[in-house]
């Protein structure tokens, strides 16, 4: 199970990220953002909250409580509030919101340094020593410096950014894969030890933001753009290529067929269920890959 909960939480950090590398690569206007990158996102949020507001509908219909009011209001309150994993589609927006402030770090890299290095102290590192401290003084101290401003999925966003201007060598991508491997051990090493401790699944050493998880996450990060380099294998590029295009659809996605597959085969095992469950979302992010604009509206690609 913490094997499943790990691969699913690389999902999230891999994707702000990417958005990091890409958003941040070129210098982007109040105006840009919010005519171009805010309206993209939306429109595909909006669109997989119009699938599952039908799938509701479904259900009202089936269940004897029909009426244009209901289905209607089934609808809204799918755009309005969403569901339990498109929490993160409203995190990004607020990085797009503030990305033309944000490009003024990227032009200078030891601003950039700077600022990563500070939002991963005060996301993974100090909250970590923390709580090592039973009394809560040193997490109350923290608390004090009030450094929100650069903590959370910020950190991803810029070290994305940090990471687009690295060199792709060889050498590189061996560090990176010998940290991802390392981290990812030590994370489930850690996770599984703590969770027959307490008796239930815990998911601190990679839940994000984390120490372990930005290390690992970072360096599977920096693989990926090795692959996708032009001087890679042009099969392994197409497929790293088609993974991070179809990422989000895949995501958005995927809760249609969790519970529809949990509710069938309630006795299937998690690690069959899991990847059955993304190998349908993928499979159907496939089909909608091949054509233009149902890529461009359920995958943002």
């Amino acid at each position: 199970m913490n094997l499943i909960f790990m691969i699913a939480r690389m999902a999230v950090p891999l994707f702000f990220l990417s958005s990091g590398c890409l958003m941040l690569s070129k210098e982007r206007t109040i105006k840009n953002i919010w005519t171009h990158s805010i309206p993209g996102v939306l429109l595909t949020y909006v669109a997989w909250m119009l699938v599952f507001g039908f799938k509701e509908a479904i259900t009202i219909i089936q269940n004897g409580n029909a009426t244009p009011r209901v289905i209607t209001n089934a609808f809204i309150k799918q755009i309005l509030f969403g569901g339990f994993h498109t929490w993160f589609i409203f995190a990004l927006i607020g990085l797009y919101m503030i990305t033309p402030l944000l490009c003024t770090f990227v032009r200078n890299r030891t601003y950039l340094s700077y600022f990563v290095l500070l939002s991963f102290l005060f996301s993974c590192v100090f909250p970590l020593v923390a709580s090592l401290d039973p009394s809560d003084r040193l997490k109350e101290a923290l608390s004090s410096f009030h450094m929100e401003y650069v903590t959370g999925y910020i950190l991803y966003y810029m070290l994305g950014a940090l990471l687009a201007g690295l060199a792709l060598t060889a050498t590189c991508a061996k560090i990176a894969c010998a940290i991802s491997v390392a981290g990812s051990l030590a994370a489930y090493l850690i996770s599984c030890i703590q969770s027959v401790s307490r008796g239930s699944a815990v998911q601190d050493p990679y839940a994000t933001p984390s120490l372990l998880g930005v290390l690992f996450t970072g360096a599977l990060f920096y693989l990926a753009r090795y692959l996708r380099d032009p001087a890679a294998d042009s099969v392994v590029r197409r497929i790293i290529r088609f993974l991070a295009d179809t990422s989000m659809g895949v995501y958005l996605l995927h809760p249609l067929f969790q519970l529809a597959i949990i509710e069938r085969f309630p006795g299937l095992s998690s690690l069959v269920g899991a990847l059955l469950i993304y190998g349908i979302s993928l499979a159907v992010c496939a089909v909608l890959y091949l054509n233009r604009f149902t890529r461009r509206v359920f995958l943002h690609s």
